[in-house]
C-alpha cells in the first residue's frame, strides 16, 4: 500500500487519482488525443475540464486552456458578468501582479486564495450542493444557508468570537 509523506496509507481512489494525473501529464507532453466521454470518479467530479480541442482534464497551463477554450473576449465578458465588474475595469486589474503574488504562496495558501476569489469556500451551502453535507444551514446560528457572505457576517456568538480570534492571529503574524 502506498503512503503519503505523513506515513498515512492512501486509499485506492487516491492512488487512482495520482495515476490519472500522471497519465494526463504524460499525455499533455506527448500530444496524444484522449478518449472522449471518460467516466469520472467521485474524487474528480469537481475538477476542471475543457472541451477544446477535445475533452480533457486541465492539469497544467490553465491560462492557455482558458484562452484556447473561450477566447479572451468571451473570457473577459464571462468574468465581468460573474463578478459584476465592467470589462474596462477588468482590463485595469494588474493580473500579472496577482499571478506573481499567488505564485509566491505555498500550494495550500494558493488554493485557498483562488477559492476565496471565486467564492468556492467549503461553506455548508456549497458542500450541500456538492452532496458532501446534508444541510446547508449555518452550524452556528441554524437560521440561514451558510454562504461565503454569511460566514463573514454571522452574528452568532461563536462565529463572532472565531472571527475576532482569527483576525487577532493574522495581526500577530503580520507583526
Amino acid at each position: 500500500m502506498l503512503t503519503n509523506p505523513l506515513g498515512n496509507q492512501l486509499t485506492i481512489s487516491r492512488i487512482f487519482n495520482i495515476w490519472c494525473h500522471h497519465l494526463a501529464a504524460e499525455e499533455w507532453k506527448s500530444g496524444m488525443i484522449p478518449i472522449e466521454d471518460r467516466d469520472v470518479t467521485p474524487d474528480e467530479r469537481w475538477s476542471l475540464y475543457s472541451n477544446y480541442p477535445h475533452l480533457h482534464k486541465v492539469t497544467g497551463k490553465l491560462t492557455d486552456d482558458i484562452y484556447a477554450t473561450l477566447g479572451y473576449r468571451t473570457l473577459a465578458n464571462n468574468i465581468s458578468t460573474k463578478h459584476h465588474i465592467t470589462v474596462a475595469k477588468l482590463q485595469r486589474i494588474n493580473t500579472l501582479a496577482m499571478l506573481r503574488f499567488i505564485d509566491c504562496q505555498k500550494v495550500t495558501q494558493r488554493s485557498s486564495i483562488i477559492k476565496m476569489i471565486h467564492g468556492w469556500e467549503p461553506t455548508y451551502g456549497c458542500l450541500c450542493r456538492q452532496g458532501r453535507e446534508s444541510s446547508p444551514l449555518c452550524p452556528q446560528c441554524y437560521q440561514t444557508v451558510e454562504t461565503s457572505a454569511h460566514y463573514r457576517t454571522c452574528t452568532a456568538d461563536q462565529a463572532t468570537e472565531a472571527r475576532i480570534n482569527f483576525l487577532g492571529d493574522i495581526l500577530i503574524e503580520m507583526e
